[in-house]
């Protein structure tokens, strides 16, 4: 019965060795899978230990019974054999689990430093975006540097020509003042002989400078000086104020023209901005005893300014010097050159008024339009340019301005189908200008003629010869309080102020558009000026 359950139990063993054989084979197939996919299953893993412990047990007791049955020694070295095969399988298993606690340790290392590098990655590619941005600001500060760059060298190279055409001009004038017989004469006064009158040339040309005017303007401040100077026989003296900021120092000017071949005295004046000085505080003795000053000043309307803006601007310009002469030559004729005109001289006039001084002093210089409308008449009838004389009444801008051609000869054979367009030309005029000069100047050379001839004509009715012209000033020829006209100038400065005169049917209907515009005009300029109390 002992044998029988000693074969029972080793053909039991076999039969779990056997058993223990494929679980070896299965547990080595798991272990090549876990080695191909670097992973281990624990489940797996720990039933391996069971079984192992088991084996071992069965090792034991087959071990024990063969000491009682040595017949059955073959069949326990045959379960020896097959834990020492399993002892080599858990061998292999634990290099395998170590393999695969070494793989995965590898692969999540190999996952930070991947991670590390695409941080490192971002981070270059945003410093490589912000070096981009970079060098595409910095392309687009070079090219507004070349092309600013650009503009200054076009810029200096126009200064340069207009500069050379300064001195071209300068010379030619100088040689025809020459040779002019211009003398001086004397003329009977309520207190005596004296010789002839004085005049002061107020220019305001700093003002003007960084709007890239100034070689246009120091043509204008020339011409005109020197007409004074040296064709205008009644100016024994001229004196010149400027601010101390101008490109070319007043005291220059007055140099260079001191040398004409004249008996005029020209003397300068300059005023420093950054000492706080008015004109009233510098011209005391420039002004004393004027008979004639002229106001060429303002600034022009920049980009982004308004109407309101100039004119808050200029009439604050032109108050300094107005004031000046108020308290320094009250009874001097003052022409204004400061646009806009048809608002400046009404606010100007009013501060005369409020002064208590006589507001006809204050004249608007509206030649231009007269010169403007005799040249084209001219230019149109083929008429001589020296026998036409267009009264313009009205304003000095735009649509204000109303040439009156059927008071003139020459001004009646403008074809009728011509004329509407001669009148818009007129008007327009200014405009020509800016835009033959492609925005880069003014009428400032056609505004000095126009400048010096309106001097002469009020310099000669002070020294007794009576002249006509038109001018823009106090008025009561209309319902208007100012208009420009015909206005006769004598010894006592403003003597007579003319009637419009008869009209034709075109003129008639637009002086009637003329004072509704300029009627708001005059009221944006007196209303513009600062209240009686802040003078």
């Amino acid at each position: 019965a002992f044998a029988s359950s000693l074969v029972a139990a080793v053909e039991e063993g076999q039969q779990r060795l056997q058993q223990g054989r494929l679980e070896q084979e299965e547990a080595q197939l798991e272990l090549t899978r876990a080695r191909t996919d670097l992973g281990l299953n624990e489940a797996t893993v720990e039933k391996f230990l069971r079984l192992v412990e088991e084996y071992e047990q069965q090792q034991r007791e087959l071990a024990r019974r063969a000491i009682l049955q040595p017949d059955e020694a073959d069949k326990i070295q045959q379960v020896h054999r097959f834990a020492q095969r399993l002892e080599e399988a858990q061998e292999v298993r634990r290099e395998l689990a170590s393999e695969s606690a070494e793989a995965k340790r590898t692969e999540a290392q190999a996952d930070v430093e991947r991670q590390a590098v695409l941080q490192r990655l971002a981070r270059a590619t945003e410093e490589l975006r912000d070096a981009e941005r970079h060098v595409e600001l910095l392309r687009d500060v070079r090219s507004k540097e070349l092309n600013l760059l650009g503009e200054f060298e076009h810029e200096r190279r126009e200064l340069l020509q207009a500069h050379a055409k300064v001195l071209v001009e300068h010379d030619r004038m100088k040689s025809e003042l020459a040779s002019w017989d211009l003398g001086g004469h004397r003329i009977q006064g309520q207190s005596g002989d004296y010789l002839c009158h004085r005049a002061t040339l107020f220019l305001r040309l700093a003002l003007f400078w960084t709007e890239g005017l100034f070689a246009q303007l120091l043509l204008r401040r020339h011409a005109l000086v020197s007409r004074f100077v040296g064709k205008d026989s009644n100016v024994a003296e001229l004196a010149i104020y400027d601010l101390s900021t101008a490109p070319v120092p007043v005291q220059g000017v007055a140099a260079d023209l001191s040398h004409f071949e004249r008996k005029c005295k020209v003397t300068s004046y300059a005023r420093d901005l950054q000492s706080g000085a008015t004109p009233s505080d510098v011209l005391k003795e420039a002004l004393t005893g004027c008979h004639l000053v002229m106001v060429p000043a303002g600034v022009p309307r920049k980009p982004g300014m308004d109407r309101a803006d100039l004119l808050k601007v200029n009439i604050g310009i032109a108050q300094e010097i107005v004031e000046a002469c108020g308290k320094f030559c009250p009874d001097a004729i003052v022409g204004l050159i400061v646009n806009p005109v048809n608002s400046v001289v009404p606010a100007m006039a009013e501060l005369y008024r409020r002064k208590g001084l006589d507001s006809k002093k204050i004249i608007g210089v509206t030649t231009l339009d007269v010169v403007r409308a005799n040249k084209f008449v001219h230019e149109v009838t083929g008429a001589a340019v020296d026998q036409i004389n267009i009264p313009v009444i009205g304003g000095h801008a735009g649509s204000t301005i109303l040439p009156l051609f059927s008071q003139d000869a020459a001004g009646k054979t403008v074809p009728a189908d011509k004329l509407e367009a001669l009148d818009k030309r007129v008007q327009d005029a200014g405009t020509e200008v800016v835009t033959a000069k492609a925005g880069k100047g003014s009428a400032t050379l056609s505004m000095a003629y126009a400048g010096a001839r309106f001097a002469s004509a009020v310099l000669s009715g002070l020294a007794g010869e009576r002249r006509t012209e038109c001018a823009y000033l106090e008025s009561s020829v209309t319902e208007l309080p100012f208009f420009s006209q015909r206005v006769t100038f004598g010894p006592k400065g403003v003597e007579e102020v003319h009637p419009i005169g008869p009209l034709s049917a075109h003129e008639t209907k637009r002086l009637e558009a003329v004072k509704k515009q300029l009627k708001g005009e005059i009221e944006d300029g007196i209303n513009a000026l600062p209240p009686a109390s802040k003078l």
